[in-house]
């Protein structure tokens, strides 16, 4: 039997005007064309110059450039990103998939991304991609979270196979304070109105996970 050797390559994806403080890979995001590699192509990494970028790893090149909003004191430093894991099989695939080949909108992306900025956690339907730089956020868990500092990691577990969840997922995010708060039926962002209408109300309450001063799980 023989054992195959990893091979570690190096790549410099330059883009950044600031320190990069996270990065998340699309191998996460669930497809219905396991098949196709597509989902292991894209990286996207968050830096104190308040921006997120999609970096396709086939051309080396930012794909997205995302504007994160500046908190109320100016902070705007993006200090965690994830991809929803949910993808291809529950995401509405006639206007693009992950290889982003549509022609009609060739910036689109079927994934949806999370950041977070302070205490914040914003996410984006990158499906709805019209061109290289995204403004505007299609979903505010912050309300759901509740979070009382700064955010410095933010995860989604995947859903469970064989229930009923579909494409919704839970999300954690730790903050500075020791929380850890937990929210559920977290669906893909959504760009439209009645998408947004219906996302806040299926979110729960979130569970709140701390750590004792001894460092216990409490």
């Amino acid at each position: 039997e023989q054992k195959t050797e990893s091979v570690l390559q190096k790549t410099t994806l330059k883009g950044h005007r600031g320190a990069v403080n996270c990065v998340a890979h699309s191998s996460s995001v669930r497809t219905n064309r396991p098949s196709s590699g597509t989902s292991s192509c894209y990286l996207l990494s968050g830096s104190d110059d308040g921006t997120a970028r999609l970096w396709d790893l086939r051309s080396q090149r930012a794909a997205l450039c995302i504007l994160a909003p500046a908190c109320e004191d100016g902070t705007k430093e993006v200090t965690s990103v994830a991809f929803h894991p949910a993808g291809g099989d529950s995401i509405d695939t006639k206007t693009d998939d992950l290889d982003g080949t549509s022609e009609a909108k060739g910036y689109a992306k079927n994934m949806s991304a999370y950041l977070s900025v302070g205490s914040s956690v914003y996410g984006y339907d990158l499906r709805n991609a019209v061109s290289p730089i995204i403004r505007e956020y299609d979903s505010d868990l912050s309300g759901a979270l509740e979070c009382q500092d700064e955010v410095n990691q933010i995860a989604f577990s995947f859903p469970r196979k064989g229930s009923n969840s579909g494409n919704t997922a839970y999300i954690a995010a730790a903050n500075d304070l020791g929380d850890v708060r937990v929210a559920s039926d977290i669906v893909p962002a959504r760009a439209s109105p009645e998408s947004r209408s219906k996302t806040k109300k299926t979110i729960q309450r979130c569970r709140v996970l701390q750590h004792a001063e001894d460092g216990a799980a409490m």
